[in-house]
């Protein structure tokens, strides 16, 4: 269990070194099993933040079966850069037999001139020393979206291929088709492993399903679908995967989801289909402080004004006086969409080619950096 937390802990601190933090990382965030009447809580996971509303430690700790006590886990600080980018993260594990933090992974990333990552190297603590594990390499097209990410692992002082995707994006950047490969070392060749595609709905490009196929060796054969449900607000609240049994699709885990009034899960309940009906298997619980609260309002660190707010067409940004920025517009899913210089003589973003929704503007001014909110409305 404990090597399963640290897994779920570093999926979530990976996910700060390849985007920027406007996303809602929780305050707390906890995970409970059913024991077939009640709720077990099994690990917590602890999120500090800095005076910029920015990750720098994350704390999990997770529950003892033999002693069934809930105790440290892993421990991972993050440190940024000038820009406000995470360039380092070292989690440490708990030795219970000490009772100190021991080094367990490190991870590095780099960024280009557009701060959009691309390298992220991975390494292991071994007899007193940092040692290279992996990497992930991201590539992107003209519109700063990610197309391609190789992964290598470090073998004998030299980078061997191991796995690669491809992404291809639909007319409105949203991902249209998903390719894994795996690397042949013998015919020194990528091989198709597995593709997904995706399916979007309504005006405001809403994820409607992601179709799974596995390569067989000779063609693409379905393997599974993940099947999104909305309420009115357009907020995620259930996900249905059904796997396919040669014939047809049938159920196989879901999700139910509760949203806070920003659109933020605080609850999903993750049940598995037995035989005729659904059986809790898992509980997620999480809370958010205010650095998650990015009203349209809020955050005067720079004084910035954002009009008109929702919009349709344009946005007019306005800084203090005698500051120039730059202003990335990003989508939910952290994809930057465009980027422009802001000065008192080029403040205006035209945006009539973005869909209905959400999105965040992410601007660095004088080694500041915020993000509003901006809501594109018809």
């Amino acid at each position: 269990m404990k090597k399963f937390i640290l897994f779920l802990f570093i999926t979530f601190s990976s996910l700060c070194c390849f985007t920027q933090q406007f996303f809602p990382i929780p305050d707390l965030w906890e995970i409970d099993i059913w024991d077939g009447s009640n709720w077990n809580n099994v690990s917590i996971v602890d999120y500090e933040f800095n005076s910029d509303c920015y990750p720098i430690e994350i704390l999990a700790q997770a529950l003892n079966f033999e002693t069934n006590t809930v105790e440290n886990s892993s421990f991972t600080t993050i440190s940024y850069n000038t820009a406000s980018l995470p360039y380092e993260s070292i989690t440490q594990i708990w030795d219970s037999d000490t009772n100190t933090w021991v080094n367990n992974i490190k991870i590095n990333t780099t960024y280009d001139g557009n701060e959009n990552v691309t390298e992220v190297l991975y390494s292991s603590w071994v007899s007193g020393d940092w040692e290279l594990n992996n990497r992930t390499r991201l590539f992107y097209n003209s519109s700063s979206l990610v197309n391609e990410s190789i992964e290598e692992d470090w073998v004998s002082d030299v980078w061997k291929k191991t796995y690669r995707t491809t992404t291809t994006y639909n007319t409105n950047d949203a991902i249209d088709i998903e390719t894994d490969f795996n690397w042949n070392s013998t015919s020194m060749s990528w091989e198709n492993e597995e593709l997904r595609t995706y399916d979007y709905i309504g005006a405001q490009n809403l994820l409607n399903l992601i179709d799974i196929e596995t390569w067989n060796g000779t063609g693409w054969e379905s393997d599974a679908l993940e099947e999104y449900s909305y309420d009115t607000n357009d907020y995620v609240i259930g996900i249905l995967e059904s796997t396919w049994n040669g014939a047809s699709y049938e159920n196989d885990t879901r999700q139910i989801i509760t949203n806070n009034s920003e659109g933020y899960p605080t609850e999903t309940i993750t049940q598995s289909w037995v035989i005729v009906s659904w059986i809790n298997t898992s509980r997620d619980t999480r809370t958010y402080n205010e650095c998650a609260n990015l009203a349209i309002d809020e955050y005067e660190e720079i004084k910035i004004e954002i009009s008109p707010n929702p919009s349709s067409d344009w946005v007019s940004i306005k800084l203090e006086s005698g500051l120039n920025g730059l202003a990335k517009i990003m989508d939910t899913n952290g994809r930057i969409l465009t980027t422009y210089k802001i000065d008192k003589f080029n403040n205006k973003i035209p945006i009539s080619t973005f869909s209905e929704g959400i999105y965040y503007i992410v601007i660095n001014s004088n080694e500041r950096q915020l993000v509003k909110k901006i809501i594109i409305k018809r």
